[in-house]
């Protein structure tokens, strides 16, 4: 065969390999890039959260593609999950969406409280067929037809492997949800991909055994969610302070680190964010408002007046004049003026991981992607209390 030199040579031999290939395999089977860009093959949908905090530090302006939520118990991980579906509802009258259950805990009266249009979502409960193999079967069935844009699982811990529902109780039935995660990403990557669906999986923590350095906690399921995942963000429940706009009484603080985003592009894929949420409205960012734009020196506040930038130059932001008597009158303003308050959040930066925490991240991602190489002969750990899961 004569060695191609020249690029239009090349290209000729590629456009006919395409032709063959796309004859025998199907249209899409081989795309140029163009292609693939024209067809939309490369896009990727997100769904914007109700925090407004936790969309600015993900950069892309919401959660995207496969997303682990995780963290301790009452982290605000549910509720966000909760209001994130109602938010992308009522963006799209044409979303449906599949909700998971594993552990029993989701009611008509949650769901209807955070704002979900129940007509519009389907819900497969694990305790109606038993085990967890037979519900991600179901889940595959609805994402393979593109019919939902947005599955959400709740949980991975409550999963329960056909292994284990058959075997006796104590039986130690090992890395059954590991394997059975593992498959189960192999099988919905290209699907939820190529129908564009964004999928949530929420998960918790558990202490590893006998760890006496470093981070003692882990996620359930094994390794291969944190591998396939675009992005993982870690949430916690914060004290309140007297310096926080809310008291315990009102609502909760909830602190989120972005511990993976592919969604990232140029920006430090690795941020932080904190955000709160009211018991009777929900997440409601405009409440801390005020205080990041004083604690960046954004807003100039002496005494009960807040200036934009400074008392001594004060500027207007859509129309509205930067002089106000007191926060509460900023926050009215913030709360009822769409334009304004979307001008005030383009002055606001998202905090960064600190140096130690980027670290930690850096090496927990590598241990993850080192592993996944080598997991086709892994060797099987002890992991009773789920606690040290491979794959």
């Amino acid at each position: 065969m004569n060695e191609l030199k020249t690029l239009d040579e090349k290209m000729k031999l590629l456009k006919d390999v395409q032709q063959k290939v796309n004859k025998r395999y199907g249209e899409r089977a081989l795309m140029t890039g163009k292609e693939a860009i024209a067809l939309g093959a490369l896009d990727n949908v997100v769904v914007s959260t109700p925090s407004l905090e936790l969309n600015k530090a993900l950069y892309c302006g919401g959660l995207s593609g496969i997303v682990e939520l995780y963290g301790p118990p009452a982290s605000g991980k549910t509720s966000l999950a909760i209001e994130t579906l109602a938010k992308a509802q009522k963006n799209d009258p044409n979303l449906l969406a599949l909700w998971v259950e594993t552990e029993h805990s989701i009611t008509e009266d949650i769901l209807a409280q955070h704002g979900v249009d129940i007509s519009r979502i389907s819900i497969a409960d694990q305790a109606n067929v038993d085990n967890a193999e037979s519900i991600l079967d179901i889940a595959y069935a609805v994402m393979a037809n593109g019919i939902v844009g947005m599955v959400i699982v709740n949980s991975v811990a409550g999963f329960l492997p056909k292994q284990e529902f058959e075997s006796d109780l104590d039986k130690q039935n090992v890395a059954a949800t590991a394997r059975m995660m593992s498959k189960l990403f192999r099988k919905i990557t290209g699907p939820a991909g190529k129908n564009k669906i964004n999928v949530i999986f929420i998960n918790q923590l558990r202490d590893k055994v006998g760890v006496m350095f470093g981070d003692p906690s882990t996620t359930t399921g094994g390794r291969a969610l944190a591998f396939y995942a675009d992005q993982r963000i870690r949430m916690s429940s914060l004290k309140l302070q007297d310096k926080d706009p809310i008291r315990a009484d009102e609502g909760v603080k909830i602190h989120c680190i972005v511990q993976k985003n592919r969604r990232a592009g140029k920006h430090n894929p690795n941020t932080e964010c904190t955000y709160y949420a009211l018991f009777d409205k929900g997440i409601d960012s405009t409440v801390s408002i005020p205080q990041l734009l004083s604690e960046n020196g954004i807003f100039e506040v002496s005494g009960r007046w807040w200036y934009y930038p400074s008392k001594t130059n004060v500027q207007t932001l859509a129309g509205v004049e930067c002089k106000f008597g007191s926060k509460q009158e900023l926050q009215a303003q913030l709360m009822n003026n769409e334009a304004f308050k979307e001008a005030v959040l383009k002055l606001i930066d998202v905090n960064e991981v600190s140096v130690d925490e980027k670290e930690k991240i850096i090496e927990e991602e590598q241990a993850n992607e080192a592993f996944m190489i080598e997991a086709d002969g892994y060797e099987p750990v002890d992991e009773s209390n789920d606690n040290n899961d491979v794959e």
